[in-house]
Protein backbone atom coordinates (compact mmCIF):
# COMPACT_ATOMS: atom_id res chain seq x y z
CA UNK A 1 0.00 0.00 0.00
CA UNK A 2 2.75 2.43 0.91
CA UNK A 3 4.64 1.59 -2.28
CA UNK A 4 1.58 2.35 -4.42
CA UNK A 5 1.09 5.67 -2.65
CA UNK A 6 4.72 6.59 -3.25
CA UNK A 7 4.39 5.73 -6.95
CA UNK A 8 1.38 8.03 -7.12
CA UNK A 9 3.63 10.95 -6.20
CA UNK A 10 6.60 9.82 -8.28
CA UNK A 11 6.06 12.55 -10.89
CA UNK A 12 5.99 15.18 -8.17
CA UNK A 13 9.20 13.95 -6.60
CA UNK A 14 10.77 11.75 -9.24
CA UNK A 15 13.80 10.82 -7.14
CA UNK A 16 11.91 9.75 -4.02
CA UNK A 17 12.08 6.01 -4.74
CA UNK A 18 15.84 6.23 -5.05
CA UNK A 19 16.30 7.96 -1.69
CA UNK A 20 16.27 4.64 0.10
CA UNK A 21 19.09 3.24 -2.02
CA UNK A 22 21.09 6.29 -0.93
CA UNK A 23 20.40 5.54 2.74
CA UNK A 24 21.36 1.87 2.43
CA UNK A 25 24.62 2.73 0.67
CA UNK A 26 25.24 5.36 3.31
CA UNK A 27 25.04 2.76 6.07
CA UNK A 28 27.90 0.87 4.42
CA UNK A 29 30.20 3.87 4.75
CA UNK A 30 29.70 5.00 8.29
CA UNK A 31 31.98 2.44 9.94
CA UNK A 32 34.93 3.77 7.98
CA UNK A 33 34.17 7.47 8.44
CA UNK A 34 32.47 7.72 11.83
CA UNK A 35 35.75 8.47 13.65
CA UNK A 36 36.93 11.23 11.30
CA UNK A 37 35.68 14.15 13.39
CA UNK A 38 36.63 17.78 12.75
CA UNK A 39 35.60 21.32 13.70
CA UNK A 40 33.83 23.92 11.59
CA UNK A 41 34.46 26.99 13.67
CA UNK A 42 33.30 26.02 17.14
CA UNK A 43 30.91 23.34 15.84
CA UNK A 44 32.22 19.80 16.22
CA UNK A 45 31.36 17.43 13.36
CA UNK A 46 31.63 13.94 14.83
CA UNK A 47 32.51 12.06 11.65
CA UNK A 48 33.58 12.32 8.03
CA UNK A 49 30.20 11.74 6.35
CA UNK A 50 28.47 14.95 5.30
CA UNK A 51 25.21 15.18 3.38
CA UNK A 52 25.53 17.75 0.63
CA UNK A 53 22.76 20.22 -0.27
CA UNK A 54 20.76 18.78 -3.17
CA UNK A 55 17.80 20.65 -4.63
CA UNK A 56 14.72 18.44 -4.53
CA UNK A 57 16.49 15.75 -2.48
CA UNK A 58 17.95 16.97 0.82
CA UNK A 59 14.62 18.00 2.27
CA UNK A 60 13.46 17.69 5.87
CA UNK A 61 12.37 14.04 5.70
CA UNK A 62 15.50 12.91 3.89
CA UNK A 63 17.80 14.73 6.29
CA UNK A 64 16.09 13.12 9.27
CA UNK A 65 16.65 9.66 7.74
CA UNK A 66 20.33 10.45 7.25
CA UNK A 67 20.72 11.74 10.80
CA UNK A 68 19.04 8.62 12.18
CA UNK A 69 21.72 6.63 10.38
CA UNK A 70 24.71 8.49 11.82
CA UNK A 71 25.18 11.26 9.27
CA UNK A 72 27.61 13.73 10.81
CA UNK A 73 26.41 16.92 9.11
CA UNK A 74 23.32 17.64 7.02
CA UNK A 75 22.40 20.65 4.93
CA UNK A 76 19.18 22.15 3.64
CA UNK A 77 18.37 22.57 -0.02
CA UNK A 78 19.76 25.86 -1.33
CA UNK A 79 17.80 28.93 -0.34
CA UNK A 80 17.53 32.06 -2.50
CA UNK A 81 18.51 35.15 -0.50
CA UNK A 82 16.19 37.30 -2.63
CA UNK A 83 13.28 34.90 -2.18
CA UNK A 84 13.90 35.02 1.55
CA UNK A 85 14.01 38.82 1.44
CA UNK A 86 10.61 38.93 -0.24
CA UNK A 87 9.15 36.34 2.16
CA UNK A 88 8.44 33.77 -0.53
CA UNK A 89 6.10 31.15 0.94
CA UNK A 90 7.70 28.21 -0.86
CA UNK A 91 11.16 29.23 0.30
CA UNK A 92 10.14 29.20 3.94
CA UNK A 93 8.88 25.63 3.56
CA UNK A 94 12.45 24.60 2.70
CA UNK A 95 13.63 25.90 6.06
CA UNK A 96 11.67 23.39 8.13
CA UNK A 97 13.94 21.71 10.67
CA UNK A 98 13.94 19.36 13.63
CA UNK A 99 16.02 19.58 16.80
CA UNK A 100 17.44 16.11 16.05
CA UNK A 101 19.13 17.39 12.86
CA UNK A 102 21.90 19.26 14.65
CA UNK A 103 24.51 19.99 13.49
CA UNK A 104 22.61 21.45 10.55
CA UNK A 105 23.79 23.84 7.83
CA UNK A 106 21.48 26.11 5.86
CA UNK A 107 22.67 27.04 2.37
CA UNK A 108 22.12 30.47 0.82
CA UNK A 109 22.69 31.53 -2.76
CA UNK A 110 22.74 34.95 -4.37
CA UNK A 111 25.16 37.62 -5.59
CA UNK A 112 24.29 40.81 -3.70
CA UNK A 113 26.60 41.15 -0.66
CA UNK A 114 24.17 43.32 1.31
CA UNK A 115 21.13 41.13 0.75
CA UNK A 116 23.11 37.99 1.55
CA UNK A 117 24.44 39.51 4.77
CA UNK A 118 20.97 40.63 5.86
CA UNK A 119 19.45 37.22 5.14
CA UNK A 120 22.31 35.50 6.94
CA UNK A 121 21.49 37.62 10.00
CA UNK A 122 17.88 36.51 9.75
CA UNK A 123 18.87 32.85 9.49
CA UNK A 124 21.31 33.19 12.37
CA UNK A 125 18.30 33.63 14.65
CA UNK A 126 17.03 30.22 13.57
CA UNK A 127 18.03 26.70 14.64
CA UNK A 128 20.86 26.40 12.13
CA UNK A 129 24.42 25.74 13.33
CA UNK A 130 26.24 26.72 10.13
CA UNK A 131 25.48 29.06 7.22
CA UNK A 132 26.75 27.79 3.87
CA UNK A 133 27.13 29.87 0.72
CA UNK A 134 26.57 28.29 -2.70
CA UNK A 135 29.10 28.92 -5.45
CA UNK A 136 28.70 25.54 -7.11
CA UNK A 137 25.23 25.39 -8.66
CA UNK A 138 25.59 24.96 -12.46
CA UNK A 139 21.90 25.40 -13.41
CA UNK A 140 21.49 28.00 -16.21
CA UNK A 141 18.74 30.04 -14.50
CA UNK A 142 21.07 30.47 -11.51
CA UNK A 143 24.29 31.01 -13.46
CA UNK A 144 22.68 33.43 -15.93
CA UNK A 145 21.70 35.55 -12.94
CA UNK A 146 25.34 35.79 -11.87
CA UNK A 147 24.83 33.39 -8.95
CA UNK A 148 25.99 29.89 -8.07
CA UNK A 149 29.03 28.76 -10.02
CA UNK A 150 29.01 32.01 -12.07
CA UNK A 151 30.74 33.59 -9.07
CA UNK A 152 33.82 31.46 -9.75
CA UNK A 153 34.53 33.97 -12.54
CA UNK A 154 34.54 36.97 -10.19
CA UNK A 155 37.02 36.60 -7.28
CA UNK A 156 36.65 40.28 -6.36
CA UNK A 157 32.90 39.94 -5.83
CA UNK A 158 33.47 36.66 -3.99
CA UNK A 159 35.75 38.43 -1.53
CA UNK A 160 33.14 41.15 -0.95
CA UNK A 161 30.37 38.61 -0.36
CA UNK A 162 32.33 36.35 1.96
CA UNK A 163 33.79 39.23 3.94
CA UNK A 164 30.33 40.71 4.43
CA UNK A 165 28.88 37.37 5.47
CA UNK A 166 31.63 36.62 7.96
CA UNK A 167 31.44 40.11 9.46
CA UNK A 168 27.65 40.02 9.75
CA UNK A 169 27.09 36.80 11.71
CA UNK A 170 28.73 34.94 14.55
CA UNK A 171 27.82 31.46 13.37
CA UNK A 172 30.38 29.71 11.12
CA UNK A 173 30.27 30.51 7.41
CA UNK A 174 31.20 27.80 4.91
CA UNK A 175 31.27 27.84 1.12
CA UNK A 176 30.65 25.32 -1.67
CA UNK A 177 32.75 25.88 -4.80
CA UNK A 178 33.72 24.08 -8.00
CA UNK A 179 37.05 23.32 -9.64
CA UNK A 180 36.48 26.41 -11.77
CA UNK A 181 34.03 27.73 -14.33
CA UNK A 182 35.71 25.84 -17.17
CA UNK A 183 39.06 24.20 -17.85
CA UNK A 184 40.52 27.53 -18.97
CA UNK A 185 39.74 29.12 -15.61
CA UNK A 186 40.52 26.54 -12.93
CA UNK A 187 40.75 28.64 -9.77
CA UNK A 188 39.48 26.56 -6.86
CA UNK A 189 42.72 27.09 -4.94
CA UNK A 190 42.55 30.87 -5.42
CA UNK A 191 38.90 31.01 -4.30
CA UNK A 192 39.60 28.77 -1.29
CA UNK A 193 42.44 31.06 -0.18
CA UNK A 194 40.15 34.08 -0.52
CA UNK A 195 37.50 32.29 1.51
CA UNK A 196 39.92 31.47 4.31
CA UNK A 197 41.25 35.04 4.42
CA UNK A 198 37.68 36.34 4.76
CA UNK A 199 36.99 34.14 7.77
CA UNK A 200 35.22 31.19 6.16
CA UNK A 201 35.50 28.12 8.41
CA UNK A 202 35.34 25.31 5.82
CA UNK A 203 35.19 24.88 2.07
CA UNK A 204 33.51 22.14 0.03
CA UNK A 205 34.96 21.45 -3.42
CA UNK A 206 33.02 19.83 -6.24
CA UNK A 207 35.87 18.50 -8.37
CA UNK A 208 34.26 19.41 -11.69
CA UNK A 209 33.99 22.69 -13.58
CA UNK A 210 30.67 24.37 -14.17
CA UNK A 211 30.97 23.52 -17.86
CA UNK A 212 31.07 19.82 -16.96
CA UNK A 213 27.90 20.02 -14.86
CA UNK A 214 27.88 16.44 -13.50
CA UNK A 215 29.42 14.74 -16.56
CA UNK A 216 32.94 13.49 -17.14
CA UNK A 217 35.32 12.52 -14.37
CA UNK A 218 35.73 14.50 -11.19
CA UNK A 219 39.31 15.69 -10.71
CA UNK A 220 40.01 14.64 -7.13
CA UNK A 221 43.49 16.12 -7.37
CA UNK A 222 42.00 19.62 -7.21
CA UNK A 223 40.60 18.71 -3.78
CA UNK A 224 44.09 17.71 -2.69
CA UNK A 225 45.50 21.00 -4.02
CA UNK A 226 42.89 23.00 -2.12
CA UNK A 227 43.55 21.00 1.05
CA UNK A 228 47.26 21.73 0.83
CA UNK A 229 46.62 25.44 0.20
CA UNK A 230 44.40 26.18 3.21
CA UNK A 231 44.29 25.27 6.89
CA UNK A 232 40.50 25.09 7.23
CA UNK A 233 38.62 21.79 6.72
CA UNK A 234 38.00 20.77 3.11
CA UNK A 235 35.01 18.67 2.08
CA UNK A 236 35.44 16.77 -1.17
CA UNK A 237 32.61 16.10 -3.62
CA UNK A 238 32.27 14.38 -6.96
CA UNK A 239 32.08 10.81 -8.30
CA UNK A 240 31.24 9.18 -4.97
CA UNK A 241 29.36 6.31 -6.57
CA UNK A 242 30.26 3.48 -4.20
CA UNK A 243 31.79 2.93 -0.77
CA UNK A 244 35.13 2.20 -2.43
CA UNK A 245 34.98 5.58 -4.19
CA UNK A 246 34.53 7.30 -0.84
CA UNK A 247 37.57 5.57 0.63
CA UNK A 248 39.65 6.22 -2.49
CA UNK A 249 38.77 9.91 -2.40
CA UNK A 250 39.78 10.10 1.24
CA UNK A 251 43.11 8.38 0.53
CA UNK A 252 43.90 10.51 -2.51
CA UNK A 253 42.96 13.89 -1.07
CA UNK A 254 44.03 13.85 2.59
CA UNK A 255 47.47 12.26 2.37
CA UNK A 256 50.11 14.54 3.94
CA UNK A 257 47.38 16.99 4.94
CA UNK A 258 47.03 18.27 8.48
CA UNK A 259 43.25 18.36 8.63
CA UNK A 260 40.77 15.66 7.78
CA UNK A 261 38.43 15.95 4.86
CA UNK A 262 34.83 14.94 4.96
CA UNK A 263 32.91 14.25 1.77
CA UNK A 264 29.54 14.75 0.20
CA UNK A 265 27.27 11.97 -1.08
CA UNK A 266 25.96 13.92 -4.06
CA UNK A 267 25.56 10.97 -6.43
CA UNK A 268 25.11 7.90 -4.26
CA UNK A 269 21.30 8.16 -4.22
CA UNK A 270 21.07 7.15 -7.88
CA UNK A 271 22.74 3.78 -7.33
CA UNK A 272 20.99 0.55 -6.44
CA UNK A 273 23.99 -1.66 -5.75
CA UNK A 274 24.00 -2.53 -2.05
CA UNK A 275 27.51 -2.76 -0.63
CA UNK A 276 28.84 -3.20 2.84
CA UNK A 277 32.09 -1.74 4.16
CA UNK A 278 33.76 -4.18 6.50
CA UNK A 279 35.71 -2.63 9.32
CA UNK A 280 39.44 -2.73 8.84
CA UNK A 281 39.89 -2.98 5.12
CA UNK A 282 37.02 -1.46 3.16
CA UNK A 283 36.11 -4.86 1.68
CA UNK A 284 32.61 -5.18 0.25
CA UNK A 285 30.11 -7.97 0.63
CA UNK A 286 26.45 -8.58 -0.10
CA UNK A 287 24.02 -6.44 1.87
CA UNK A 288 22.44 -7.84 4.99
CA UNK A 289 18.96 -6.37 4.69
CA UNK A 290 17.87 -7.04 8.28
CA UNK A 291 16.05 -3.98 9.59
CA UNK A 292 16.10 -2.10 6.30
CA UNK A 293 12.40 -2.66 5.67
CA UNK A 294 11.39 -0.78 8.79
CA UNK A 295 13.60 2.18 7.88
CA UNK A 296 12.20 2.32 4.35
CA UNK A 297 8.61 2.14 5.59
CA UNK A 298 9.31 4.88 8.12
CA UNK A 299 10.85 7.03 5.38
CA UNK A 300 7.95 6.48 3.00
CA UNK A 301 5.50 7.63 5.64
CA UNK A 302 7.57 10.74 6.19
CA UNK A 303 7.60 11.50 2.47
CA UNK A 304 3.86 11.08 2.19
CA UNK A 305 3.25 13.40 5.11
CA UNK A 306 5.52 15.99 3.53
CA UNK A 307 4.61 15.70 -0.16
CA UNK A 308 1.29 13.91 -0.39
CA UNK A 309 -2.28 14.60 0.53
CA UNK A 310 -3.04 11.16 1.92
CA UNK A 311 -1.64 10.16 5.28
CA UNK A 312 -0.65 6.49 5.56
CA UNK A 313 -1.78 4.52 8.63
Amino acid sequence: KHYNQIVKYKDKKKNCLNHWNFIINYLRLREVFMNLGFYIGDIYIDGGLCLGPMAGVSDFTFRILCKENACSLVCTEMISAKALLYNNKNTYSLLKTDKNESPLAVQLFGSDPDILADMAKRLEEGPYDIIDFNMGCPVPKVVNNGEGSALMKDPILVEKILSKLCQSVKKPITVKIRKGFDEDSVNAVEIAKIAESCGVKAVAVHARTRKQYYSGRADWDIIRQVKEAVSIPVIGNGDIKSPEDAINMLNQTTRNCQYLSGFDLQNVHSHVVLLNIMSGGGRCCEENKTGQGERVCHGERGLLRQWGQERPP
